[in-house]
């Protein structure tokens, strides 16, 4: 008489290395989250200034968006490009493990710094 084994056994062979799958979960899911929340404060500070309009988009890729479909434009340009380096950085993180974060963590400062520079600028022209 034959029995099933409850117990399921080792893959024979190579063990896969989760950071190699293409697949698998996230694994900069902290670092996303935190991007994507500072370029959400960033696209809200710049719709901020932009509506006052005693300024300017001064990314002209960016520019020609805003120009051509207002706000809406502009978000689907900015939030495409934060999709496309999450993206990216989650690709670069299985091959080159915290290459990836580093990428995510400089993309966090970036925002943080432009998202910072709008807000003074708002506080310098008396915006709030």
């Amino acid at each position: 008489m034959y029995h099933q084994n409850p117990i399921p056994a080792a893959p024979r062979g190579r063990k896969k290395d989760r950071r190699r799958s293409m697949y698998s979960d996230s694994l900069l899911a902290t670092e996303a989250v935190l991007f994507v929340l500072l370029s959400c404060a960033d696209l809200f500070m710049t719709y901020r200034l932009l509506w006052q309009g005693h300024f300017y988009e001064s990314n002209p890729i960016a520019q020609f968006f805003f120009a051509r479909w207002n706000i809406a434009g502009l978000t689907l340009f900015k939030f495409g490009l934060v999709i496309f380096i999450i993206l990216l950085a989650e690709i670069i993180e299985r091959h080159r493990p915290r290459i990836g974060q580093a990428i995510l963590f400089l993309g966090c400062a970036a925002a943080a710094a432009v998202t910072f520079h709008g807000f003074r600028l708002q506080l310098e022209h008396g915006a709030l």
